[in-house]
Parts: structure tokens; sequence; C-alpha cells
């Protein structure tokens, strides 16, 4: 199980409660508006036994984002990330729409943006932190949308990783609460593996020993 978080010059607030919680790997994602060669010096520098990786959120050159980071992820825009961004991970879709129509929930889903998914190997989140400090009525809308969400992944066979997006150390949540939510949801512990498996293929083609996707160097 990886924890993602979104550090505001408190990286090791979230290392040492990552710990504590009993994560073995960290994420930390950043915005554009970082030094990155700073940032990278100063995890280097901090004294843990998790594994550290870094992603960026919306980044504009995404070529030059892949130089530096594991993960690139997208929160808005999603078809366009989708078919023609090389982004990793969308996420918190389920939010782009404030208001459900008559009909259906506005999951910001649809089996479209599912079979793009699909074809372009890209990864859906599902980010638990959504649901942290909400009322239960504001709870339940969104767990509905997930609910719909899954559903979706499931018949479209869209690769689903479900994670908790933490821009407070407070908001991380133990693997065994998540491990819980993919219970309630009938989801495999194997959704958040995507996550790891991505990056370590991520790694790797930044090493130039990915030829073409599915063909490496011996």
């Amino acid at each position: 199980m990886i924890a993602l978080c979104y550090p505001k010059k408190n990286e090791e607030e979230f290392v040492l409660l990552a710990e504590r919680l009993g994560y073995k790997e960290i994420c930390f994602i950043y915005d554009e508006s970082v030094v990155f060669q700073e940032v990278l010096s100063y995890i280097k520098s901090l004294k843990t036994q998790l594994k550290i990786y870094t992603g960026l959120l919306n980044p504009k050159n995404i070529q030059k984002a892949r130089q530096s980071v594991d993960l690139i992820f997208a929160t808005k825009d999603f078809r366009f990330a989708l078919e023609k961004q090389d982004v990793d991970i969308i996420f918190n879709q389920e939010i782009e729409n404030p208001k459900d129509s008559v009909y259906q929930r506005q999951s910001g889903l649809n089996h479209i943006l599912c079979s793009i998914a699909e074809e372009k190997q890209k990864i859906v989140g599902l980010n638990f932190s959504l649901l942290l400090g909400k009322t239960k009525s504001e709870q339940a809308k969104i767990m509905g949308r997930f609910a719909q969400n899954i559903f979706l992944c499931k018949k479209y066979k869209t690769n689903l990783a479900v994670f908790c997006f933490a821009i407070k150390p407070d908001e991380l949540r133990s693997p065994n609460d998540l491990f819980g939510f993919f219970l309630l949801y009938g989801l495999s512990k194997n959704n958040n593996i995507l996550l790891l498996e991505r990056i370590k293929y991520n790694q790797k083609r930044r090493n130039g020993k990915i030829i073409a996707r599915g063909v490496e160097e011996e």
C-alpha cells in the first residue's frame, strides 16, 4: 500500500505519520510551482525506511516532468488528459459536477472515458479523502458516485486504484481503513498494486529500458 500526499514543506510530518500507520511506500505529489531539484535534494535527506516516490499534478510540460517524477496525475479536462496527454492517473472526477441530473449521477466518468482509459492503459483513481470533513448527505452523494464509477470501470475493464490523497498529515488513513473501503465496494486489494506497478514501469521508461509498451530491453 502506498500513501499519496500533497505536502506544503511538511514532508517529514507525512513520513512520520505514514510510518506509524504502517505504510511501506509514500508518494509526494507537487505542482509545477516547486523548484523540483531542491525538493528532490530535501527528500533524499529524510531519515526513513519508507520508499519515497514523487509525482506532479496537472503539469503543463509532461515530457519534461517525465524526466524527474514517477507519476503524472490529472484532476481536470479528463477526456483530453486520457486521450491526448501522457498522464498516468486521473482522479477527483466525482466532484467535477456539483449536481446530479434527474436521471443519473454525474460521477465524472462515462462509457467513453472508461473505454479510452482502457485503450490507453490509464488508471482511474478513487480518492478516499473526498469523504473527509463532509456532511452525511455529501458523503452519501460521493459514495454513490464512487459506486457508479466502480461499476463502469469493472464493465469496461478499466484500471482502477483506490487511495487517500492527503493534503494535510491528519488526512492520512491507515491501509486497513482503505482495505475496508475495498471490501465495501467488492474490490480487490490488488487495485492499489497498480500504482506501484506503474511507478516501476515509469522508472524503467525514464532509464531507457522501455522500447515500446510491452517491449523492454534485456
